[in-house]
């Protein structure tokens, strides 16, 4: 099977993903505390280390769709279309992320360096997603052999 830019884009893109959305997710369940800790206005209530932790498996699951769907991808099983589809919905996550902490970010009582990343590295991926995005959908792009 010959190496195209739809496939490296998309490789790229979902294992990049992958990988923040997983480090991000198993920091939630395995340390809630050092989470919450993050937060200067959170206080480690039970209903705060549920929230920490249910946030944290909802990224592994992401990370987990993305790896499913590269390799989806690389076999033929689902198309450029459906993946086009599924990184459009990865980057409305990216961008109300990069809101949510915006919201923090832009306060002085609630900025953290969490806030700073989670602005910052979401409109990178933003970005990225959508060079990504406009890749899968340009088929002279899409198409081209790399090796």
């Amino acid at each position: 099977m010959a190496l195209t830019a739809d496939k490296v884009l998309l490789h790229g893109y979902c294992w990049g993903n992958a990988l923040w959305y997983g480090s991000r997710g198993l920091c939630r369940v395995w340390d809630p505390l050092m989470v919450i800790g993050l937060e200067k206005h959170l206080k480690p209530t039970d209903l705060e280390l549920y929230n920490v932790r249910t946030d944290g498996w909802g990224l592994i699951s992401q990370a987990a769709a993305l790896a499913v769907l590269s390799r989806g991808y690389s076999k033929g099983g689902i198309s450029r279309t459906y993946s086009s589809a599924f990184i459009a919905v990865s980057i409305f996550h990216h961008i109300t992320t990069m809101f949510g902490a915006w919201q923090h970010y832009k306060l002085d009582s609630h900025y953290t360096k969490a806030m700073s990343i989670g602005v910052w590295v979401n409109a990178f991926l933003t970005a990225v997603g959508g060079v990504v995005l406009g890749g899968l959908n340009n088929d002279s792009i899409a198409r081209t052999k790399l090796a």
